[in-house]
């Protein structure tokens, strides 16, 4: 659990803000921890918390890209036996599959 990552990023918000100026650290971040679950005292932050949970199931785990169903023409040529000769650089299955996330890769920065 990373409940301590979780109240770093809380602090930077918003609702944190508002509720500290009624609140100690100590009332917002009452909790109890029972197996898996943490139980939350303060309703405000058992909200953060599950959206705080909601959003780290959705996160994309570090060392991996989201890449499209159908893969682009940048990708499509980075895997075409053009790509494969020597002078290109590109020797094994994984330069390919590298050369087709580098390809990706821009189309994901925002």
């Amino acid at each position: 659990m990373d409940i301590e990552n979780f109240i770093a990023e809380f602090k930077k918000t918003f609702v944190y803000d508002i509720l500290s100026q009624t609140l100690s650290d100590e009332q917002l971040f009452e909790r109890v921890v029972d197996g898996d679950a943490v139980l939350w005292f303060k309703e405000q932050t058992r909200q953060m918390w599950l959206m705080w949970e909601k959003a780290k199931a959705q996160a994309v785990p570090e060392g991996f890209v989201l890449v499209p169903k159908e893969p682009t023409l940048l990708m499509q040529r980075a895997g075409s036996a053009e790509a494969i000769k020597p002078n290109l650089g590109i020797a094994s299955m994984r330069d390919i599959y590298k050369a087709m996330i580098e390809a990706q890769e821009p189309a994901n920065e925002l």
